[in-house]
This record gives C-alpha cells, sequence and structure tokens, in this order.
C-alpha cells in the first residue's frame, strides 16, 4: 500500500515515516504541505492508497487539502487519516464533516498508529465508513 504523508515539521513527518516502516509500510511518499501533496495525489504515477495527513500546516492546511480530494472523482474515496494536536471537539467534527476516515491526536503511539490505518483499510474493503457523506 503506498501511503503519502503531509506534514511540515521535518522532525515530525520523519517520525511518521520512520513509524511506518517499523510497522512493515515500505512504499512511504512526503509531502511538507497541502498543496505538495495534492500535486502527488493528482498525479497518475504517484498511485497514492492512502493519506495521512498533518491539518495544521503553510501553503495549504490538511482540512483544505481533504475537501479538495473529497470534491475529486478521482480521488473522493482515498483513505484518509489526519493527525493533528488539535483536540478540540468542534475542530474534530469540522474534520469529520469532510470524511476523513479517522484520526490520531499527536502525540501517539506506533500501535495506535497501525490499529486507526488497520480499522480504515478494513472498513474501505468491507465499504463501512461511518462518516455520512456530504
Amino acid at each position: 500500500m503506498r501511503i503519502l504523508v503531509v506534514e511540515d515539521l521535518l522532525v515530525m513527518r520523519r517520525l511518521i515515516v520512520n513509524t511506518l516502516h517499523s510497522l512493515g509500510y515500505e512504499d512511504v511518499l512526503q509531502a511538507s504541505n497541502g498543496e505538495e501533496a495534492l500535486e502527488l495525489i493528482l498525479n497518475p504515477d504517484s498511485k497514492i492508497e492512502f493519506l495521512i495527513t498533518d491539518w495544521l500546516m503553510p501553503v495549504m492546511d490538511g482540512l483544505t487539502l481533504v475537501k479538495y480530494v473529497r470534491a475529486n472523482h478521482d480521488t473522493y474515496d482515498l483513505p484518509v487519516m489526519m493527525l493533528t494536536s488539535m483536540n478540540e471537539k468542534d475542530n474534530l467534527i469540522e474534520a469529520l464533516k469532510f470524511r476523513i476516515n479517522d484520526y490520531v491526536i499527536k502525540p501517539f503511539t506506533p500501535k495506535l498508529l497501525q490499529s486507526k490505518i488497520e480499522s480504515i483499510v478494513t472498513r474501505q474493503k468491507y465499504n463501512l465508513n461511518l462518516q455520512p457523506n456530504n
């Protein structure tokens, strides 16, 4: 599975990528903001199968990225997990409106990250997404 990690902080991006590698996910691409990520996602050669994005980033934030992904016919069902340090209920409700598949509050453990990825992939496989379609 090809995963795209979108995180503006290099140290955090490396931590996420290294964690994914330790969990057995070797095919990982990286972007430092939503604009770079969108270019990769829309490039047919990239073949992104799973998106992990931070929320707060310069140039284009994670929620804006998700809005574009969900509005595009070719990418509207791309599995999306949002990593965020924002744990206010209203923010999470806002993200769910745009059909993120799940979220993880930073800091996270490798076990939690793996559990969330596996849960999203299983729901996608059996079309059991719990978020309403907007």
